[in-house]
């Protein structure tokens, strides 16, 4: 189980990694090209397709990975499924477009949303590839796939953007990422739907993916509703500052949590009858993920706008205030995933859907007592908000596996205490006098990561025991794979 879980991670932080460099280096440029306005217009239609992609999945891809055994017939049933109910949503897109268009007072998102909306069915027919690579930890061949996949598609966004396409750059781009990755998961992979459909299979799987689908729906829902009320309450400009913000503190969260996810919900799974194992294997991640993650966010907020400025020019400056709040809540979201993998690695999808009803009922107070605020308001609302849902999800993870705040504070307030400290130290060097955005951001880097690798030198034998054998495990097999 060790090595598998140490080569898991390996491929699986190789191709998020990598995968996240990929976007950032085409997300830079397309902002350096587009207009606050052109992101803007997309992230109104954000939630939309969200929901279109939550419901042409409806929870199956985790239940094919979360059963032990699986048949053809399964396979097959799942993904007909998936790909009709693409086909029926954007149909229904197609259809509620005029009035998407009518509620934002913007006339060009009828066609952005009738095009975008092909996306879905695209990535439709890939799910249950994806789905299968994800239950064997096959990150390896994954990575091979989602790496091409976003270069193609960042080069079709950059072109259409620099040949004066604007807001059609982004959906070039995201129709363009379907397509070439769907492509190459058919290609790559030999898996085909050679079973029969059956509605056994799926109520086989209902019971766990149906309260999977709500919750999905609700987290993706509630993910993009804030984009959606701004559009309602404010300019487009307001709307893309927002993204872009959210955007950029989102960039180390999804890389973290899609490593977090794709390998502790397989490897939760096989330990789910193993409350103790369980237990041992969640905090060990949790002190890792900690140690690696709390730092990088906190010295994000601190270099906040030496960094957009150097990357995506001054006429961003109005996200900057926004990604310095956003950093502190996004820091708890892994820990929000771990807590959260526990239930769903043991099947307690009822659980779980129950979580994320409470969860979004607070979001709505949130939204209603600060939307009339302003947009500045509504990002202090979101770190409020992840602040209640971290209790809120500890609550069955301290139930079920005994994982009590004790514990759950000796894993990491050490390291955001570290963490902090290293992000006052660059923010103290920003106001040193140094000539230009590249500049301050390399000595804010230099004097936060300064005082962090102090952190290391002084606790290695403590705090960081855990991570830097995994750090020199993962080299190691690193090594030896070069050499071989």
């Amino acid at each position: 189980m060790g090595g598998s879980l140490r080569n898991a991670f390996f491929w699986s932080a190789v191709e998020n990694l990598g995968l996240q460099a990929i976007q950032f280096v085409i997300s830079v440029t397309l902002a350096r090209l587009l207009s606050p306005q052109d992101f803007g217009l997309v992230g109104m239609l954000a939630i939309f397709l969200a929901i279109a992609t939550i419901f042409s999945d409806a929870g199956l891809s985790l239940a094919l990975v979360q059963r032990k055994e699986i048949s053809r017939d399964d396979e097959t049933s799942v993904f007909l499924l998936n790909v009709a109910a693409a086909f029926a949503f954007v149909l229904l897109l197609w259809a509620l477009s005029p009035a998407v268009a009518s509620f934002y007072r913007q006339p060009i998102l009828k066609p952005m949303l009738r095009v975008s909306a092909l996306a879905t069915v695209v990535a439709s027919a890939g799910m249950v590839h994806s789905t299968l690579l994800n239950r064997q930890l096959a990150f390896r061949r994954s990575a091979l796939i989602s790496a091409p996949s976003a270069v193609i598609a960042g080069s079709v966004g950059i072109f259409m953007a620099w040949r004066g396409y604007g807001v059609w750059s982004l959906i070039g781009q995201g129709l363009a990422l379907e397509i070439s990755r769907t492509t190459l998961l058919w290609v790559s992979l030999p898996w085909r739907p050679v079973g029969r459909f059956c509605w056994s299979s799926i109520r086989a799987m209902w019971g766990y993916s149906s309260k999977l689908l709500a919750s999905s729906l609700l987290n993706s829902t509630f993910e993009n509703i804030y984009p959606a009320v701004i559009g309602r309450f404010y300019p487009p400009a307001a709307v893309g500052d927002f993204t872009r913000a959210n955007g950029l503190q989102w960039l180390p969260v999804r890389t973290t949590m899609g490593i977090v996810m794709r390998v502790t919900f397989p490897v939760l799974a096989r330990l789910q009858h193993d409350h103790e194992l369980m237990k041992a294997a969640l905090r060990k991640m949790i002190r890792v993920v900690a140690a690696g993650f709390f730092p990088v966010m906190t010295g994000l907020s601190a270099a906040a706008w030496a960094l957009v400025t150097a990357l995506l020019t001054p006429k961003w400056h109005g996200c900057v205030r926004y990604l310095q709040v956003l950093c502190f809540a996004g820091l708890l979201y892994p820990l929000h995933s771990f807590h959260l993998n526990v239930l769903m690695a043991g099947g307690r999808s009822d659980l779980f859907l129950r979580l994320e009803v409470i969860k979004k009922l607070l979001v709505v107070v949130m939204l209603v007592v600060t939307t009339p605020l302003g947009v500045y308001a509504m990002t202090w609302g979101i770190l409020g908000i992840s602040l209640l849902c971290y209790y809120i999800n500890t609550h069955y993870t301290r139930k079920i596996l005994g994982y009590t705040f004790r514990e759950q504070a000796a894993d990491t307030v050490p390291y955001l205490l570290i963490s902090v400290s290293s992000g006052a130290a660059a923010w103290s060097a920003s106001l040193a006098s140094v000539a230009g955005p590249w500049a301050r951001l390399a000595v804010q880097a230099l004097a936060g990561a300064g005082v962090y690798a102090l952190g290391v030198a002084i606790f290695r034998r403590s705090l960081y025991a855990d991570v830097l054998r995994v750090a020199r495990e993962m080299l190691a097999k690193y090594v030896g794979r070069r050499s071989a």
